[in-house]
C-alpha cells in the first residue's frame, strides 16, 4: 500500500507541474510574419554503422516546433558520393572527377592485371 500511495504522488506532481502553462490571455500577436527570421538551423552529420556505412550530411531547418526539413548539403553529399564510387570502382582512397564513368564508358578500353 505504501508504495502504491508513493507512486500516486509521484504522479500528481509530474502532473500538476505539467499543467502550468501559458494562458491564451497572454499570448500577443505582433503583426508581422517573418518566418526567415525565426528560423533554427542546425548542422546534422552523420558517419557511422547502423545496418551499413553511413555518410550524411544535412541541415536540419526548423519553424516555430511546427516546421522541419533536412536539407542535404549539396556540396559534401557529392564529394562524399565521388569517393564512394571511387570505393565501389576498387579504388579505395580516391575520389572519380566528373565525367570519369561517361569517358570510361563512352569509349572501348583494356583491362590490365
Amino acid at each position: 500500500m505504501k508504495l502504491f500511495t508513493a507512486h500516486l504522488w509521484i504522479i500528481l506532481a509530474m502532473t500538476g507541474n505539467a499543467v502550468i502553462a501559458q494562458s491564451i490571455d497572454e499570448f500577443k500577436y505582433n503583426n508581422t510574419f517573418d518566418p526567415g527570421a525565426n528560423t533554427v538551423i542546425s548542422n546534422f552529420q552523420f558517419n557511422g554503422y547502423t545496418n551499413y556505412w553511413h555518410d550524411v550530411y544535412r541541415d536540419w531547418v526548423r519553424y516555430g516546433n511546427l516546421f522541419k526539413i533536412a536539407v542535404p548539403k549539396v556540396d559534401y553529399t557529392i564529394a562524399q558520393s565521388k569517393v564512394d564510387i571511387a570505393d565501389d570502382m576498387g579504388i579505395p582512397g580516391l575520389t572519380v572527377q566528373e565525367g570519369f564513368v561517361n569517358g570510361l564508358l563512352d569509349q572501348s578500353y583494356a583491362v590490365l592485371d
